[in-house]
């Protein structure tokens, strides 16, 4: 298919020269590069389609076998022709889930008609799982939620009751410091108490003595 120059020359000037141009009659060829196309939700994709037919053929994107779909809202179709070939692109933007399914590129001429299917499918977007805490949770009485004593709970209430018992140790210790002070400070007061008793008793026999053994008395 194409065109052809056929010349007629004697050597003698002008030469005659006819171009022909050969077309070739046939009908709509659909071959597609991915049948099978995957997107995320809220992606834009792209579907592609190519044909092949003369006379030129009519050309179109549809869904559901018969729902045609037009150029405008989040669809966006080019078509690119040459001489005998269409390349077909759609485009979608911001990919809903109601948009995956099947899609159909038609292309029909005098002669006939054909379609190819492209399935367009979810990709789905991994999602980061966070592992389980293995923070343990004990009930009232210390049991664990698997049942029986929690060993971890029964760690922690010997630790209190020797916090405990140390605690108490050291405050019976402080007890017994105050008291020894206390008893210091009263036997400082007695042993003052009875020299001051002491001095009054010699001071009285002092003042008595020289009338006891006066002469006359």
């Amino acid at each position: 298919m194409g065109a052809y120059l056929c010349i007629a020359s004697n050597g003698v000037s002008p030469a005659v020269s006819r171009r022909i141009t050969l077309q070739v009659h046939f009908p709509p060829m659909i071959w597609i590069p991915n049948q099978l196309v995957g997107a995320n939700l809220g992606a834009n994709i792209t579907l592609e389609c190519n044909t092949e037919a003369y006379p030129e053929s009519i050309n179109y994107w549809s869904r559901h076998e018969s729902q045609m779909i037009s150029n405008g809202g989040r669809y966006h179709v080019i078509f690119t022709v040459t001489t005998y070939k269409i390349f077909m692109v759609l485009t979608i933007h911001q990919v809903s889930y109601n948009d995956f399914g099947i899609y159909t590129c038609n292309a029909r001429n005098s002669l006939s008609s054909t379609t190819g299917t492209i399935r367009l499918y979810e990709i789905h977007v991994p999602q980061l799982i966070k592992e389980p805490s293995t923070a343990k949770i004990h009930s009232l009485d210390g049991t664990s939620d698997k049942g029986g004593i929690d060993p971890d709970y029964e760690k922690e209430q010997i630790r209190k009751a020797m916090q405990k018992e140390e605690e108490e140790d050291a405050a019976a210790k402080i007890s017994v410091k105050v008291l020894k002070k206390e008893e210091v400070i009263d036997s400082g007061k007695l042993g003052i108490q009875s020299g001051v008793l002491e001095i009054m008793v010699s001071v009285s026999i002092a003042l008595i003595m020289p009338f006891l053994f006066r002469p006359g008395t």
